[in-house]
């Protein structure tokens, strides 16, 4: 069990192409999915998306060009060091990847999505 987390962890890591990190307030990232995945019923099919998370209000929205594909909640959640590399958080789930959360590089932080929250595609 923990070889399969450790491989998707890794799976995800070499998934996402994450640009320029800040967590002030608001995080604005570019991501590239290789695969499909979902987030709380939500299906996001492999390509470019914009991440955008808000920490006051909890928002995390993802887009892809102008349109917004997924609104959901999310949180901050402390790690106890640094990573050294952008690390997405999954699993498996119904013969897919489920879409958990994101570490991104050299921040001791992890931006966890709220599970069983009511994600709205928007398209």
């Amino acid at each position: 069990m923990k070889k399969n987390l450790f491989r998707s962890l890794f799976a995800g890591a070499m998934c996402l192409m994450l640009t320029g990190v800040s967590f002030a307030g608001e995080i604005k990232k570019e991501v590239t999915l290789t695969k499909d995945m979902t987030v709380n019923g939500v299906v996001l099919k492999k390509g470019n998306y914009k991440v955008k998370f808000d920490e006051k209000t909890g928002d995390f929205i993802m887009s892809q060009g102008k349109n917004e594909v997924l609104r959901t909640k999310a949180a901050i959640q402390g790690r106890q060091s640094k990573t050294y590399r952008t690390e997405i958080h999954q699993t498996a789930k119904d013969g897919g990847f489920e879409l958990k959360g994101f570490a991104f590089e050299g921040s001791d932080q992890n931006v966890v999505i709220n599970q069983g929250v009511a994600a709205q595609p928007n398209q």
